[in-house]
């Protein structure tokens, strides 16, 4: 498998055309494109969570609240001097 990144533009159709040379022929491919603004940044990983995320996911484990069931003894471990 290989990834493949790259910047591109949309035409005024609204129509987004890909040309990517894969290096083969008259062979079958798994194609994965995943469609992303340029100039956004979302998701949790830098700090951003998606619009309303907070308000769509609040109190949706109310039926089945989390437990933490108890965590028994921890040993005893010396000091360290």
């Amino acid at each position: 498998m290989r990834a493949v990144q790259f910047h591109s533009h949309v035409g005024a159709d609204g129509v987004l055309k890909i040309e990517v040379p894969v290096g083969v022929k008259d062979t079958e491919l798994d194609v994965v494109v995943i469609v992303s603004p340029a100039d956004s940044a979302s998701g949790p990983i830098d700090g951003n969570w998606p619009p309303n995320f907070f308000e769509e996911t609040f109190g949706c484990l109310a039926e089945y609240p989390l437990q933490r069931p108890p965590q028994g003894e921890y040993e005893t471990r010396n000091a360290v001097k």
